[in-house]
């Protein structure tokens, strides 16, 4: 498996700090269908691979929007929403974070609503997630 990275990943850094880079998009190679056929590789920038032949696919990014339905106990805007996404399945949930913690961190206090969504070869408009105080996790 291979994938574009965010930033290049650095051939001296240790296995397990690459994992948290964020990946644009995987892709298999050498036309792999699934993870056991696929050759895993890295290539820094500008670093060479020689009798290597990789077509990369284009990633084809779409947007969603759509809005919150229902009355949140605090709520800032219009409750629209826009974000851009690959295709694939996903659960969008509308939640209620802890303040930050001295180091940063913050728990999830209560979900509010969630809808899942599939992105597929367009932009998806019209979503809507609906609100329930009664159903909070």
């Amino acid at each position: 498996m291979a994938g574009l990275l965010s930033k290049s990943a650095l051939v001296d850094r240790p296995e397990e700090s690459r994992s948290i880079e964020k990946r644009y998009f995987d892709f298999l190679y050498p036309n792999a269908h699934d993870l056991g056929d696929a050759i895993w590789f890295d290539i820094a920038t500008g670093e060479a691979i020689s009798g290597l032949h990789v077509h990369i696919p284009r990633p084809s990014l779409h947007t969603i929007r759509g809005r919150v339905i229902g009355a949140l106990p605090e709520q800032h805007g219009d409750g629209t929403f826009e974000h851009v996404a690959l295709p694939g399945r996903y659960s969008i949930e509308v939640c209620e974070f802890s303040p930050p913690e001295p180091d940063g961190r913050t728990r999830m206090l209560r979900r509010f609503g969630k809808a899942t969504i599939n992105v597929a070869e367009a932009d998806l408009d019209g979503v809507e997630i609906q609100i329930s105080l009664s159903d909070q996790d």
